[in-house]
């Protein structure tokens, strides 16, 4: 058995942005897997908004405002962008009595974001806007928090733009894992570095860019 995570707190409020950067196997995925309730931790909490979710499942965690995106698109390759969109917007509500206020709301979506044709399988559709559309389902809920795993992974410069731009209009909390420092820069007020499971260095995005721990860090020469 190995130690992923090791004396990790991170602390994000309603429209702020908190980035996790590391260098491979330094345990951002593994932080953002526990909070999201993928895999439990031995010891330490989830909160949000004062409520303990730590034994909580995804599903009770995302009733409660938590919301996830992952770094490889995800979704239902067959479905079609509207099935995607309708499945989030139905969520919790009797379909008969709501349909007409969802196909009402699917095509606002997905016309004013761009998404693509309705009638497409997500499968069809370029990886940015299969990654777009994982936020989105994501975000249709108005989660408090949010958390996303390399949101710009693969994205062309106009693609990363686009992404950007939705990302820093959102009111919820931000914790994502990112290794692009534009990105960073961009969104971000706080900087949390780590490495071996544990922070090695905090703090809004300029500063720890100076920060040499973090600069030792990228260039692979800091140690547990």
């Amino acid at each position: 058995r190995r130690l992923v995570l090791e004396v990790v707190t991170v602390r994000i409020e309603l429209g702020s942005c908190n980035a996790v950067s590391g260098a491979n196997g330094a345990g951002k995925s593994a932080l953002l897997a526990a909070i999201g309730g993928w895999v439990a931790p031995q010891r330490g909490h989830v909160r949000l908004n004062g409520q303990t979710l730590t034994r909580l499942p995804p599903d009770r965690r995302a009733r409660l405002g938590l919301a996830s995106a992952p770094q490889l698109p995800l979704g239902f390759p067959r479905l079609s962008v509207a099935d995607h969109l309708r499945a989030a917007f139905q969520r919790g509500r009797g379909w008969a009595r709501y349909a007409p206020w969802v196909e009402k709301a699917v095509r606002s979506r997905a016309i004013r974001l761009a998404l693509g044709p309705l009638d497409a399988r997500a499968a069809a559709l370029p990886h940015g806007h299969r990654k777009r559309l994982d936020l989105e389902v994501a975000l249709i809920g108005k989660p408090a928090v949010v958390l996303l795993d390399e949101p710009t992974a693969g994205l062309g410069p106009r693609e990363r733009e686009i992404m950007v731009d939705r990302l820093r209009g959102l009111k919820a909390a931000l914790l994502i894992v990112e290794h692009d420092m534009d990105v960073v820069a961009a969104l971000a007020n706080w900087v949390s570095v780590l490495h071996g499971g544990r922070i090695v260095a905090q703090g809004p995005p300029e500063q720890v860019a100076q920060d040499a721990c973090a600069q030792d860090v990228y260039l692979g020469h800091a140690r547990r």
